[in-house]
């Protein structure tokens, strides 16, 4: 017997304890038809899409048996879904720049994350030592004048081949065209050194110092076309006084990074990540 993970979604129709038991009843009549074991099931029924998600672990012998009539299930049921071995590792590839915190994090948490770190990709070639030592091959694509959208490509070729399933920015410092985005294909996440939307560009926790804040944040989302307006995965805080300096920011800050960024990678890499829009819903 092996895992797997089931994250569906679907618009709800009739009341919502009606929808909700109507998808549940027909997902789980087929998990008994293969003799499935139900690990565990989590639900949520968005109050103001009426919009169905739904999070299921279970135990079966094959993937090709459950998938099939699972399919044929879905279509009558209206569902989207994805179905994902326990122990399947995406592929992923990082985007990193000189600040090395978040990148050598999740090369050295990629075994616990369930992820491998195909490549690691950067604007810079500080990088490249941590990324040998971890044993993922490094490829160093610098900024030229006149030349980015050649960059990008070798940058979107780069992934394509490394068979991504995820792309990771850890305070990857350049900002992804609109067609480049459009292009990839896998989901792009990005740590935000600031509780977003506040305090965007690049220089947030300069802005914060200035504006006397008194907490500081990091803010993991996925990445869309428009400047660190995708959907949040993740926020965390913590609090400052006048008595931080702004470089007491950018520590506290950087350990905030690391550790929201590590927890959206997890979240979404778990299928517990579903989006509403311009937001995200997580089944915890």
């Amino acid at each position: 017997m092996a895992d797997f993970i089931l994250s569906l979604t679907c618009t709800g129709a009739g009341s919502p304890s009606a929808a909700r038991i109507g998808v549940e009843s027909g997902v789980l009549d087929v998990l008994r038809s293969v003799r499935a074991v139900l690990k565990d099931c989590a639900h949520y029924r968005d109050p103001e899409t009426g919009r169905l998600f739904m999070r299921l672990m279970f135990s079966a012998k094959e993937e090709e048996a459950v998938r099939s009539p699972l399919a044929a299930r879905a279509s009558t049921l209206g569902l989207e879904w994805q179905l994902t071995a326990v122990d399947h590792r995406p592929s992923v590839v990082v985007f990193v720049s000189k600040f090395a915190h978040c990148a050598q994090d999740l090369l050295a948490q990629a075994k616990e994350l369930g992820m491998r770190v195909a490549a690691v990709l950067s604007n810079h070639g500080d990088f490249a030592p941590f990324a040998a030592a971890a044993g993922v091959p490094f490829y160093h694509l610098p900024i030229v004048e006149g030349r980015r959208q050649r960059q990008e490509a070798v940058a979107l070729d780069l992934v394509r081949a490394a068979g991504a399933e995820l792309v990771i920015l850890a305070r990857y410092m350049q900002v992804l065209s609109p067609d480049l985005v459009t292009a990839l294909p896998c989901p792009v996440i990005n740590i935000h050194h600031s509780l977003l939307p506040a305090f965007k560009g690049a220089e947030p926790y300069g802005q914060a110092y200035a504006a006397g804040v008194r907490v500081i944040g990091a803010t993991a989302h996925y990445v869309t076309a428009g400047l660190d307006d995708g959907p949040i995965i993740e926020q965390e805080v913590a609090r400052v006084s006048p008595r931080h300096s702004r470089e007491d920011f950018r520590k506290i800050g950087g350990e905030l990074e690391r550790r929201t960024l590590a927890r959206a990678v997890r979240l979404h890499l778990d299928g517990r990540v579903f989006r509403i829009g311009d937001r995200t819903f997580v089944l915890e």
